[in-house]
């Protein structure tokens, strides 16, 4: 069986498109979701990284930040999950990992077996990381045939390790492809 590993912001879920429409956090900065062609989007939002990492790590903890997975993704699960392993693989502070631990297996359980994060690093976060990036969680990752992402610099490391990688579309990635048309190129 092959084995899949899914980014989860914005691949398995919608957030920064609900936190860009949220009128208590993005929405007040006045770009539509389209318009973030950076990831992160802070100059095109005129204000600090730290200012928006603060905010997208205050969204990730509230109600609206729960909602149910991104429909197309969660269709290609129900029609195609058993046929592959899956894990995830996430880049996010510690104190929000475990509310989107829950949310993955809320909605995806039936299908992951492994969760795993790397630690993205915040000013005030202290933490440390036995890894520096996804590249070096998918070396210690026994098998993995495909890896799905939507940040280009995470697709070339994963490629770098010789594994078949897919840009899931958002405006900062150059992926034309549709959501379904990417799915389709896996194959059991």
């Amino acid at each position: 069986m092959k084995t899949i590993v899914w980014d989860l912001d914005d691949v398995l879920n919608t957030l920064m498109k609900d936190w860009c429409e949220d009128p208590d956090y993005g929405q007040k900065y006045q770009a539509s979701f389209e318009q973030l062609t950076q990831n992160p989007p802070h100059e095109i939002l005129g204000i600090t990284k730290e200012q928006y990492l603060s905010s997208l790590d205050s969204f990730r903890l509230t109600k609206a930040a729960k909602k149910p997975p991104h429909p197309e993704v969660l269709s290609w699960f129900q029609e195609k999950g058993h046929l592959f392993e899956h894990r995830i693989l996430t880049a996010r502070p510690i104190h929000t990992s475990a509310q989107a631990s829950d949310w993955v297996f809320t909605f995806f359980g039936q299908w992951v077996r492994g969760f795993f994060f790397v630690p993205s690093t915040r000013e005030d976060d202290p933490s440390f990381s036995y890894e520096k990036n996804k590249k070096d969680m998918l070396k210690k990752m026994k098998h993995v045939d495909y890896f799905i992402d939507d940040t280009p610099s995470n697709i070339k490391q994963a490629e770098e390790l010789s594994i078949k990688s897919f840009t899931f579309p958002a405006p900062w990635n150059s992926q034309k492809a549709s959501i379904t048309e990417i799915l389709d190129q896996i194959k059991e």
